[in-house]
């Protein structure tokens, strides 16, 4: 359950910070440590930042392959391709959210390692569990479209994505029209298997609460 406090961060000194997490209790106090250095980990290093001077950039190498594993989950052309030049290697501590509900993609996040949960919210307010992602599959489609994401993702495990920002996915559509319409039609998919699996548990929770015929 979300605490009635969030955490804050206030700057203590050139480059430094301190931040005051919210506890239920002592025994919180390692596992809630050991979460915050881990995000604040990953976190930097997508943002570019380097904690002591010391960096972790991907190789050329690594990103070339992560290029060319994205160029064949979308059967691009080598035209289409070159516009992949924009995108990032990326990754994700276990529990760190990829995606939020209700919130429009700035970027497809191509999943190379790792897993990732998947949930939408009912409207009673349950949480219904999807199909785990995995590796070759994909997040943010809908940023091509603007429209808001219908799902939440988490990182179940330390997770590496290849970052495609919105202006990269537009611009390898707008040269492949046969992709714009493949990545709908999985717009719709997804969005209709939602909708299912929301409609499924509802109908689970309606069953349960009636009264036993006698």
């Amino acid at each position: 359950d979300a605490l009635p406090i969030s955490p804050t961060t206030v700057m203590t000194g050139p480059g430094e910070y301190s931040t005051t997490i919210p506890l239920r209790g002592p025994a919180d106090d390692s596992a809630a440590r050991t979460t915050f250095l881990r995000w604040s980990w990953y976190a930097a290093r997508r943002a570019g930042v380097r904690f002591d001077e010391v960096g972790d950039e991907p190789s050329p190498e690594a990103v070339a392959r992560a290029t060319g594993q994205v160029a064949r989950v979308l059967h691009l052309s080598a035209g289409a391709r070159d516009c992949l030049g924009d995108g990032r290697l990326q990754r994700y501590g276990a529990g760190e959210v990829l995606q939020r509900a209700g919130v429009v993609p700035s970027a497809m996040l191509f999943l190379l390692r790792g897993t990732v949960r998947v949930t939408a919210t009912g409207a009673q307010g349950e949480i219904v569990a999807l199909p785990e992602i995995e590796g070759g599959d994909y997040l943010g489609q809908s940023t091509l479209t603007r429209e808001p994401a219908d799902t939440d993702a988490r990182a179940l495990s330390e997770v590496t994505v290849f970052e495609v920002p919105q202006a990269a996915v537009d611009a390898i559509t707008a040269r492949d029209p046969g992709l714009r319409n493949e990545l709908g039609r999985a717009i719709e998919g997804r969005r209709e298997m939602v909708i299912r699996a929301v409609e499924g548990v509802a109908r689970r929770r309606q069953h349960d609460a009636a009264p036993a015929e006698r």
